[in-house]
């Protein structure tokens, strides 16, 4: 995985990982995200594939929302 400064990072291509991103910075709530999830059986949803720019927010600890 290649990180930038800036918040952004690329994903390597790898066939063998179809996983979870978990999301994890200080002060914040940590997320996990599926890269590769089933809508009610029927269709196969892919996240961070290609171009994708997915946004990621995550909640700053003690704020109530």
């Amino acid at each position: 995985m290649d990180i930038k400064k800036n918040g952004y990072f690329k994903l390597d291509r790898s066939p063998d990982w179809l996983g979870r991103l978990i999301f994890i910075k200080d002060g914040y709530q940590t997320d996990t995200i599926a890269s590769v999830w089933h809508q009610a059986g029927e269709t196969t949803e892919y996240n961070f594939i290609e171009k994708d720019t997915t946004i990621v927010r995550l909640k700053l600890l003690g704020m109530t929302n």
